[in-house]
C-alpha cells in the first residue's frame, strides 16, 4: 500500500494519518465501553467487577451522580408542589440548577472516592446510598483518609 505512494515525504504523512486514524478509533471504542458499561450497570442488577469491567470506580462515581440527581429533581418538584423538601433545601430561581448541579457534582465525587477507597460494595444499592446520602458520607470519607494517614505518619515515626 505505501509502495503507491511516490517520495519519502508523502510515506511519513500517510504513517501519521493511519496512526491518528488509530488512534481516535481507540478512544471511541473506549467511549462506547464506558457508555455500554454504565449502562449495564445502571439497568441491570449488577456489581462492578474491576478485573472485567473498564472504568469502574468512574462508572460507580457517573451512577452514584446520575442517582443523586434524579433524587434532587424529584425532591425539587415535591417542593415546588407541596412547597415542603424531603431533603431539607430550598429552590428559588435560578438557584435551582446550581443545587441540582452540585448535588450531582458531590455525589459523584462521593461515590468515586467511596469506590477507590472501597467501602463500598460496589452495586446499584450502594450506588443509590451515595446518590441520596453524600453529605453524610463524604466527610466520613475525608475524615477515614485522614486518620488513615495520621496512623501511618504515627507508624513512621516510631
Amino acid at each position: 500500500m505505501l509502495a503507491e505512494f511516490g517520495g519519502k515525504g508523502e510515506r511519513q504523512e500517510n504513517t501519521k494519518y493511519l496512526v491518528t486514524v488509530a488512534w481516535h478509533r481507540g478512544i471511541r471504542r473506549s467511549k462506547m465501553n464506558f457508555l455500554e458499561n454504565l449502562c449495564k450497570f445502571l439497568f441491570t442488577p449488577s456489581t462492578i467487577d474491576l478485573r472485567t469491567m473498564e472504568f469502574g470506580y468512574l462508572i460507580f462515581g457517573v451512577a452514584s451522580a446520575f442517582i443523586g440527581l434524579i433524587v434532587v429533581i424529584f425532591d425539587s418538584i415535591l417542593w415546588s408542589v407541596r412547597r415542603r423538601s424531603l431533603l431539607g433545601l430550598s429552590y428559588s430561581g435560578v438557584k435551582i440548577f446550581v443545587v441540582w448541579g452540585l448535588w450531582g457534582v458531590g455525589a459523584g465525587i462521593g461515590g468515586f472516592m467511596g469506590g477507590i477507597i472501597n467501602i463500598f460494595q460496589m452495586n446499584l444499592q450502594a450506588c443509590a446510598s451515595v446518590g441520596i446520602g453524600w453529605p453524610l458520607i463524604l466527610p466520613r470519607i475525608f475524615e477515614s483518609t485522614m486518620a488513615t494517614e495520621e496512623t501511618q505518619s504515627e507508624t513512621k515515626e516510631e
